[in-house]
């Protein structure tokens, strides 16, 4: 069973958590999730977000890349390397980020840092070449590293992460944002941040991100 054969495993000494991790991924697959015992199945840690995640991932089972992570090599050269984006609300209100998983993108929504939706998409390589030519237009591979507004804890943050073609940003900001070279603590006289929040919605097929 499931249990005896998790029992035996951590017992072996030596790197028990590692090895009760590598066997509970194996004999889950084989036993599904029925044979792990109820009360163990109870004192997963988030085992909600664990639930939604995995449902999500399901149906991406057969076109996940035998190399996948959140950075591969891929001959299919209007993909990602990395992708991982933020913008919410300050830990309060709502809040998106969107990540690259290796064979599409996960859009998670949080409302006051609990996770109440996980939506994937699969981008056409269309879609892909018109993101990236808008990220390559509003220039945000020069965007600054930080755009920090002092003394204000609450209002909007953000994080972008790429890698594309060679080029890499790190870029993020709490109330302000990039407007040609200089920065502004209003979203909405920056063009460029909000026609980059714009193109990552048409990336993800209109869901949200803003």
């Amino acid at each position: 069973s499931f249990q005896d054969g998790a029992l035996l495993a951590v017992n072996l000494g030596d790197d028990a958590d590692t090895t009760g991790a590598v066997y509970g991924q194996l004999a889950g697959a084989f036993y599904g999730v029925s044979g792990i015992p109820s009360e163990w199945r109870e004192k997963i840690v988030m085992r909600e977000q664990v639930e939604v995640l995995a449902t999500g991932l399901l149906p991406l089972a057969g076109e996940i890349h035998p190399e996948a992570g959140y950075e591969i090599e891929t001959e299919e050269d209007w993909l990602p390397r990395r992708l991982n984006l933020y913008v919410g609300g300050g830990g309060f209100g709502s809040s998106y980020r969107v990540r690259w998983i290796g064979a599409g993108l996960a859009h998670l929504y949080f409302e006051d840092r609990e996770v109440k939706e996980v939506r994937f998409r699969s981008p056409s390589k269309r879609q892909w070449v018109s993101f990236w030519d808008q990220v390559e237009k509003l220039g945000v591979w020069d965007w600054l590293p930080e755009y920090p507004n002092p003394g204000v804890t609450d209002g909007t943050g953000w994080d972008v992460d790429l890698q594309y073609g060679g080029r890499s940003v790190e870029s993020g900001g709490s109330n302000n944002f990039p407007v040609n070279g200089e920065m502004s603590n209003d979203p909405n006289t920056s063009p460029q941040f909000r026609k980059f929040c714009a193109a990552v919605r048409r990336l993800l097929g209109d869901l949200p991100f803003s």
